[in-house]
């Protein structure tokens, strides 16, 4: 659990997207240094990034973030400045790129619970007035 200003919270997500075309473009120092701007990019937003897996053509993340944060908002911050500063540091792979951009426009997003599943929640919202049930949510 996770403190807000106001708020305790808990929210895990697996997100995945793929560069532009699914171009097998993250090999080597690329894959490398993506991964790293992950995290680097998730401690300035306060993103907690808590794995990561780079492949030739796509990349999933298990990633926690406050909910003042939307999805949304979370992959727009992680695509555009990777793609910004990957073109910096590795300029030959913007001309590789199809119209210049890194990132494919969609995206896949789940929320992960922490062996809280939607069973748990109704069962505690449907008796939520029961003591014993507190213990369970």
């Amino acid at each position: 659990m996770r403190r807000g200003a106001h708020c305790v919270y808990d929210c895990w997500y697996h997100l995945v997207w793929t560069p532009k075309r699914r171009r097998p473009v993250l090999v080597g120092k690329i894959a490398s240094r993506v991964g790293e701007m992950f995290v680097e990019f998730g401690l300035d937003y306060d993103i907690t990034v808590d794995l990561i897996h780079v492949g030739e053509d796509h990349v999933h993340l298990y990633v926690g973030f406050p909910p003042r944060l939307s999805i949304s908002r979370v992959v727009n911050i992680l695509k555009s400045l990777t793609a910004i500063q990957l073109f910096r540091e590795f300029p030959e792979l913007r001309a590789r790129m199809v119209g210049g951009k890194l990132w494919e426009e969609g995206y896949f997003a789940r929320t992960v619970g922490s062996g809280v599943d939607a069973s748990v929640v109704r069962r505690y919202i449907e008796r939520h007035e029961e003591e014993s049930d507190l213990a369970d949510f």
